[in-house]
């Protein structure tokens, strides 16, 4: 039985050009209906192909109303943090639209002699994903993937939810009810919302 489970992704058709880059612009909302300089503001340049697995994004490129190079996402201290946006634009460029495979449910080991929570991690996703989200919680704790999977969450980002998800569940994984209730309710948390 295969550890990841294939989900079929949509066909990537590009408005103009495969490799015109879009510039999203992280705003608060106030901001929007103002002459803007996005050098004043978190933003990051991506191709179609790049924000492919946003679906938040592809919808605002699909639109007949999209003329402009500029998408832009808003600033929301529940759902979009500058801390937040940073790293959903690093885990799309790098994901440049790329396939993946989600992971089986429930949560199995490939191999009965292998143990540890992180070593189950690391095995159902490829080494990068694993990386990315190890490095997040490794600096800034468990709020910080609370934080990346809310936004992800409200940017219709499934990779990504999907990566937050597992990485949870494979620290819950055969844990007290204490150690869980810690996992789920970090105390830094709200340093990110």
């Amino acid at each position: 039985m295969s550890r990841m489970q294939e989900v079929k992704e949509p066909e990537i058709e590009s408005l103009d050009e495969p490799n015109q880059s879009y510039t999203v612009i992280c705003l608060p909302k106030d901001k929007l209906d103002s002459d803007i300089d996005k050098n004043l503001y978190p933003h990051a340049c991506l191709t179609y192909k790049q924000a492919s697995h946003c679906k938040y994004l592809t919808t605002l490129l699909d639109s007949e109303d999209s003329k402009d190079d500029n998408l832009y996402v808003f600033q929301d201290p529940k759902n979009m943090t500058i801390y937040a946006f940073n790293k959903i634009m690093e885990f799309l460029q790098y994901k440049n639209g790329e396939k993946v495979n989600y992971p089986s449910i429930p949560l199995k080991y490939k191999d009965d002699s292998v143990n540890g929570n992180e070593s189950l991690f690391k095995e159902i996703w490829p080494e990068q994903d694993a990386k990315f989200i190890n490095d997040a919680v490794e600096k800034h704790g468990m709020g910080a993937l609370y934080t990346i999977m809310n936004a992800a969450n409200y940017l219709h980002i499934d990779p990504l939810i999907h990566l937050c998800a597992t990485k949870i569940a494979c620290l819950i994984k055969g844990q007290s009810l204490a150690k869980i209730e810690d996992i789920l309710k970090p105390k830094d948390r709200e340093l990110f919302i």
